[in-house]
């Protein structure tokens, strides 16, 4: 490893981090549902709330397949790194209409 390669920054610094939390409502059930948003986007967009709802949007016509499926519920949520408390950024009920 060459002194170059240990001065190498592979971008800015995050200073915001984030969180999306959705819920399948079913006719009969709700069920916590993972995050949407990719796992490979770079780290600048992560925590952008126009990303996270479409991803959210992007699991819509997985979701309609299932039997008994209502509509799904997004909730974004961010901070900055120095923050003790996540500040909403959107919630939407109905992220599938």
């Amino acid at each position: 490893m060459t002194f170059l390669q240990l001065l190498k920054v592979e971008g800015p610094a995050a200073i915001t981090d984030c969180l999306q939390i959705n819920f399948a409502n079913y006719d009969n059930r709700v069920e916590q549902v993972a995050t949407m948003i990719p796992s490979g986007i770079k780290p600048q967009l992560k925590c952008h709330a126009s990303v996270a709802l479409n991803s959210a949007r992007g699991a819509c016509k997985e979701l309609q397949s299932k039997p008994g499926f209502k509509s799904l519920s997004s909730y974004f949520l961010t901070r900055d790194l120095t923050a003790s408390k996540y500040k909403l950024e959107y919630s939407e009920d109905q992220v599938c209409r």
